[in-house]
């Protein structure tokens, strides 16, 4: 079982250890663009985030999720 917990504020660095039942890695998240526009309707969510795993730049990952209601 893998288990790792990231939190996301807008300017600010994260830090988690990524268990993995064996040992763990220390991972940061910096939350580079965050944009919830979001009502009972559905809306939009933009998440942008580098990530670095024991202190090694990773990459930068974005997400954009449409909410819309069911149908």
């Amino acid at each position: 079982t893998l288990n790792s917990t990231m939190t996301f504020v807008l300017g600010q660095t994260d830090e988690s250890l990524y268990d993995m039942g064996f040992g763990g890695l220390l991972l940061r998240v910096c939350t580079t663009k965050m944009v919830a526009l979001l009502n009972e309707r559905g809306g939009i969510f933009d998440l942008e985030y580098t990530i670095d795993i024991e202190g090694s730049f990773c990459g930068t990952n974005s997400y954009h999720i449409e909410v819309r209601p069911k149908t």
